[in-house]
């Protein structure tokens, strides 16, 4: 079958499609960026700014009102245990608080002072001492301290899960050591009015911000636990010393006989 499609004359001039437009430079798909407005030449007859110019834009800027500061969130509570957990927790405590007071006994059979701790993880004692003060002549020797030591080196990815025992209220060092070591709480035995730190611990949680760096936070701190067994072994300590004007004498006395609270003032007439 013949094709019947014409055929275009030779000279007949061939269509070239038209090339896509420029884009426009002033159109909103692709804006041109504006030029900078020239720069101002100094004028070379004004003055340089001086140091009492200076100062007094710096005393400006303090001028300004700084803006308000957020407001401090005080550590969440914890949730309440349940009964059974509750009793466990309490059954385990005294458990390792007579850890805690035969370590006080131990140092006492060699002239120290009556204090013990371990702390314990998953059920394992990790680090157990007594204060070796006299042993050793030194000041740094807190049985809390040489505990969380030992512990501290065989702790791993328990940490966090630890608990630290101690037959005495810890002091503000040991106090911060357990903080440092992410202990998950300190018990204690017997109250230290004189030096103890238990107050500090609610005190200084109450002014952190949110709960997301354990290292900032004191761990919660609990007594009551073995009290009059500690209490015994402080009494035991002062018939040890020379006299009862030794000052360790002295103050295992405030432990063993605590102050009475100060009667109220008489009402006035």
């Amino acid at each position: 079958m013949p094709d019947d499609t014409p055929i275009p004359p030779e000279d007949a001039p061939t269509e070239v499609s038209a090339p896509p437009p420029e884009p426009d430079p002033g159109s909103r798909r692709d804006p041109a960026p504006e030029a900078d407005p020239p720069a101002a030449s100094p004028d070379p007859a004004a003055p340089a700014a001086g140091p009492d110019v200076l100062a007094a834009e710096v005393r400006a800027e303090l001028a300004e009102p700084e803006p308000e500061p957020e407001p401090i969130v005080p550590a969440p509570l914890a949730a309440p245990l349940p009964a059974g957990r509750l009793a466990d927790m309490v059954e385990a405590d005294r458990r390792w608080m007579d850890e805690a007071l035969a370590m006080a006994a131990k140092g006492l059979a060699i002239g120290e002072l009556p204090i013990g701790a371990v702390v314990v993880a998953d059920g394992e004692v990790i680090g157990r001492a007594f204060t070796q003060e006299a042993t050793q002549g030194r000041l740094l020797v807190h049985a809390e301290l040489l505990a969380l030591d030992q512990a501290d080196r065989v702790v791993g990815g328990r940490r966090g899960r630890a608990v630290l025992y101690t037959t005495l209220e810890p002091c503000l060092m040991c106090l911060g050591a357990a903080a440092t070591a992410m202990v998950e709480r300190v018990v204690f035995a017997l109250d230290s009015a004189t030096d103890g730190a238990r107050e500090l611990a609610s005190l200084w949680d109450a002014h952190r911000h949110a709960r997301d760096l354990p290292s900032v936070y004191l761990p919660p701190v609990h007594g009551g636990v073995g009290t009059e067994a500690s209490r015994a072994l402080f009494a035991r300590f002062i018939a040890t010393r020379p006299g009862p004007t030794d000052p360790l004498a002295l103050w295992a006395a405030t432990l063993v006989t605590p102050a009475a609270p100060a009667a109220d003032p008489p009402a006035a007439g």
